[in-house]
């Protein structure tokens, strides 16, 4: 699998795989409501992954179900072209599960 080059923010670049790449730019113009959201954690290995690692790198733990929301949506807005369209506290406990399993 290649690696592909997405903006994080403005200015600030991540290398990631291509299939992450695309995902990011398939969500459309728009920001990404949460079915959308939970779809796109189900199908990609490399992004449920990187989100738990940068949740394990604040030191935040999924016990903590509020903090670890709102890191895993902070990095998650970052990565979607045009952000999320949901609050931390609309991520299911599950999908909070399927991402910290990957830590």
């Amino acid at each position: 699998m290649g690696m592909d080059v997405v903006e994080m923010d403005e200015g600030m670049f991540m290398e990631v795989p291509e299939e992450a790449a695309r995902i990011a730019r398939e969500t459309g113009d728009s920001p990404v409501p949460l079915n959308q959201f939970e779809r796109r954690i189900e199908e990609n290995e490399y992004l449920r992954s990187w989100l738990a690692g940068m949740a394990e790198r604040t030191g935040v733990e999924r016990v903590d179900y509020d903090m670890y929301r709102k890191v895993i949506h902070s990095w998650a807005d970052s990565f979607f072209d045009n952000g999320l369209d949901f609050r931390p506290s609309d991520i299911p406990e599950a999908t909070v599960d399927r991402i910290s399993q990957e830590a």
